[in-house]
């Protein structure tokens, strides 16, 4: 019960940065991909490997996310600048 109201709660921290997050289909799966391994190291007790993979999986979003704001700006720039 307590995970998952943490999940719960993450899930409303970061539910707008997901949206420039996961931009396309490549992005959704290897998000996906790094879910799976943190699952399946988190069920072989591996907590090294879940928070290495977890890790992995935050920095990959911060940097879609930023490069997606960055290109957005961009664009508006082009447009209204």
């Amino acid at each position: 019960r307590a995970m998952v109201e943490m999940l719960a709660n993450i899930d409303a921290r970061i539910r707008f940065v997901r949206m420039f997050d996961i931009t396309n289909a490549e992005r959704l799966k290897a998000t996906c991909l790094q879910h799976l391994e943190t699952l399946e190291a988190i069920e072989r007790r591996d907590a090294g490997k879940a928070v290495d993979v977890l890790r992995r999986n935050i920095e990959g979003g911060r940097i879609q996310a930023e490069n997606a704001v960055k290109e957005a700006l961009a664009s508006a720039h082009a447009i209204y600048g």
